[in-house]
């Protein structure tokens, strides 16, 4: 029998596919998947790359939207706290990469361009202060791949054209692809958004994420990927956070009963703004980097609570 230390990516897969932070089982491709880029990394000493692709902008019914909230502190607290035995087990540490594609909102669901840079400005700060020396978060845009956010565009739009005749989804892909589309659809107080539109949406986003350069990336690279979707091939489904699958871009951040939950945008919950040294029990953030959160944005001088969390 061997000893643990001559089996370090046996040892490593475990780390990456560790429960809580895996919601489901995983499948025997993606197992392959994980356990031939974990052996790549360890024999090339690389760092242990992963992708999670995301939307790149914040759901615009959110309150402070398209800014962030606490959702995207907590989701990157969470990956942190994921990635770290991963770092402590491989020297050369992990790289965690945020995927997007410039350029495609406005023609998918209308939201402006500016509202995207406005966001990932934003995140890209946060991303840089809660980023290690061993465990680094960085944003990667699949438009690059094309020569910019306009190639991207023709792109996506070429892919719509063809779908337009042979997109059929099962059934439980399609009502959550025109959940998605209806929400992105809603803007301030309507409540209501036409079928043909939602589903036109949602035919524009299935393109959008149909991109060979942005499969290539995140799936088909030396990358494992990350989805907090269930059921995503060759991708290992994690929490956004300690208590929730909610995508955080489209969600908002806050404590209940103590414990970090990121909630849909149109969740109906009683909520009070707290000091945002309420906050600090329930993470890890370091000295002075609640300061830095404050300067990317007033939001994070308080912190919403559910009226049951003790203060």
């Amino acid at each position: 029998m061997n000893s643990a230390a001559s089996q370090p990516p046996k040892s490593l897969v475990e780390l990456i596919t560790r429960k809580p932070f895996r919601r489901t089982a995983v499948d025997a491709d993606t197992l392959e998947d994980i356990k031939r880029k974990a052996s790549m990394a360890q024999s090339t000493a690389s760092p242990l790359e992963f992708s999670l692709p995301f939307g790149g902008y914040k759901a615009r019914d959110l309150p402070g939207g398209p800014h962030l909230n606490w959702a995207e502190v907590f989701w990157l607290e969470y990956l942190r706290r994921y990635a770290t035995p991963l770092a402590e087990q491989h020297a050369p540490g992990v790289v965690i990469s945020f995927s997007y594609v410039s350029g495609v909102l406005e023609f998918i669901n209308g939201i402006p361009a500016a509202e995207q840079q406005s966001y990932l400005h934003e995140l890209s700060q946060l991303l840089h202060i809660l980023s290690c020396e061993r465990i680094r978060f960085r944003l990667v845009d699949i438009a690059d791949a094309y020569g910019g956010p306009q190639a991207a565009l023709q792109a996506t739009q070429a892919l719509y054209q063809t779908l337009r005749d042979t997109w059929a989804p099962s059934e439980g892909e399609l009502q959550a692809r025109l959940s998605s589309a209806r929400r992105n659809l809603l803007h301030n107080d309507e409540q209501t958004a036409d079928a043909a539109a939602v589903r036109d949406a949602a035919l524009k986003c299935a393109a959008m994420e149909s991109l060979e350069q942005r499969r290539a990336f995140n799936k088909f690279g030396p990358r494992i990927q990350l989805s907090h979707m269930r059921g995503a091939s060759l991708s290992l489904h994690l929490g956004s956070c300690r208590s929730s699958v909610v995508q955080p871009w489209v969600g908002y951040g806050l404590l209940d009963n103590g414990i970090p939950r990121i909630v849909s945008s149109r969740a109906a919950l009683a909520v009070t703004a707290q000091p945002a040294e309420h906050v600090m029990a329930s993470l890890t953030l370091a000295p002075g980097q609640l300061d830095r959160l404050r300067a990317i944005n007033p939001a994070f001088n308080r912190i919403p609570v559910t009226a049951e969390t003790p203060r």
